[in-house]
């Protein structure tokens, strides 16, 4: 890799590990599962930076969290992060992050919002939603339900996701 990859890579994982500690997560009740921004740039990584770059930095954010720092939601680290409750959204980032700039192409802002929301938010709910079921041994329906209430907050952060990737891909790439 060159150096200008390095650091957008090191870039985005700073993004995540930034804006996943520095907001507090709002907890949903029901399920224990917090509302964080690390959706959003994993959203905005995904539409700013090349497939590898995008796919690098969610799993340099993952191995990071997996080896103690405290990056994940709730100031949180370790193993036993990534393999409880809410690690199948964590395990999701690296491919959600790969798949939206995959099929990005020109990262027209209905193309680019479209695929946040395929891939950011459905990706991610999918992966998150099957750990879940299989830690709390509860159907998948019954774990997604609960989900479905935080949908509004998750398209707001694909829009906000795509906006500034429009701008801010100007002046990164």
């Amino acid at each position: 890799m060159k150096i200008k990859q390095i650091v957008r890579v090191a870039l985005f994982t700073a993004l995540i590990c930034i804006f996943t500690i520095s907001v507090p997560p709002i907890i949903i009740p029901v399920i224990n599962v917090p509302i964080t921004l690390q959706t959003m740039i994993v959203m905005l990584a995904a539409s700013v930076l090349p497939k590898k770059e995008a796919f690098l930095s969610m799993v340099l954010y993952i191995i990071l969290g997996g080896l103690g720092l405290p990056v994940f939601s709730g100031m949180k680290s370790g193993f036993q992060v990534l393999v409880g409750l809410t690690g199948g959204f964590l395990l999701s980032f690296p491919i959600a992050a790969y798949m939206i700039s995959l099929l990005k192409g020109q990262g027209s802002f209905y193309r680019l919002l479209m695929l946040n929301i395929i891939f950011g938010i459905g990706l991610v709910y999918v992966f998150g939603v099957i750990q879940m079921s299989l830690y709390t041994k509860q159907p998948f329906i019954s774990m997604l339900i609960p989900l479905l209430i935080i949908i509004p907050f998750d398209i707001i952060k694909a829009i906000l996701a795509t906006t500034i990737s429009i701008k801010l891909k100007r002046i990164i790439i």
